[in-house]
This record gives structure tokens, C-alpha cells and sequence, in this order.
């Protein structure tokens, strides 16, 4: 699997995002969710959760993950992080692209999220 590709979508979409700050002090978190394929979902789990520390190291908070109940080899997770370009070093990382191989990741797709207010 080539990672330049969803690479590129995640930073096309930060390049979309807006921020707005009540307190130039305050640290504005993203969310991040990640929908990714695998050909083994255990596999996937098993490296998902072994690298936990290596996210924290890049400033990735980390959150829950889902299950597809459509397709039991997918799942969605959910991250965060106060450091956009820090984690996505972690996504271009030999480590990340070792764990993906061993996941036998067979696609991925990221989505910013906001939280929305009524």
C-alpha cells in the first residue's frame, strides 16, 4: 500500500480546516478519525494497540476504536492531537509503515472532525 496517497489527503484536508480561538492561550485539539481495511483483523488490533506509545510520542491522543459491524475486517477509530504536523510524522515513520505491513492494512481514509455546538 502506497502511504504518499492518504498522506496527501490528510494534509490536503488540515489545509481545509479552520480554527477559530476565544483565548490565544488555548490549545486547539483535532480530532482525527481513521477508517482503515485489513485483510486481518486481529492482526490489525494486535499492532493497533502495540504502538500506542509511539502515538503518544508524536502527540497523538488516543481514542476509542470500532469494530465495522458491516465488514468485521474494518474499523473506525478515533484520535486526537494538539500537534498536526508532529502526528502526521508518525503516519510517514518506518515504524508506522512496518505496523500497517504487519496489520496487512489494505486501505485507509482519514477525516478531520469538529465538534459541533447547537
Amino acid at each position: 500500500m502506497d502511504d504518499t496517497h492518504f498522506l496527501s489527503d490528510l494534509a490536503a484536508a488540515e489545509g481545509r480546516m479552520l480554527v477559530i480561538h476565544d483565548d490565544l492561550q488555548e490549545i486547539a485539539m483535532q480530532d482525527i478519525i481513521i477508517r482503515i481495511e485489513t485483510d486481518d483483523f486481529e492482526a490489525w488490533k494486535t499492532q493497533h494497540y502495540l504502538h500506542a506509545h509511539n502515538r503518544s510520542s508524536y502527540g497523538i491522543i488516543d481514542g476509542p476504536a470500532y469494530r465495522d459491524v458491516d465488514n468485521p475486517n474494518a474499523a473506525l477509530f478515533h484520535i486526537k492531537t494538539d500537534h498536526m504536523d508532529r502526528a502526521i510524522e508518525w503516519f510517514k515513520s518506518d515504524t508506522f509503515k512496518e505496523a500497517s505491513r504487519l496489520a496487512k492494512v489494505t486501505g485507509r481514509t482519514f477525516y478531520l472532525a469538529q465538534p459541533q455546538t447547537r
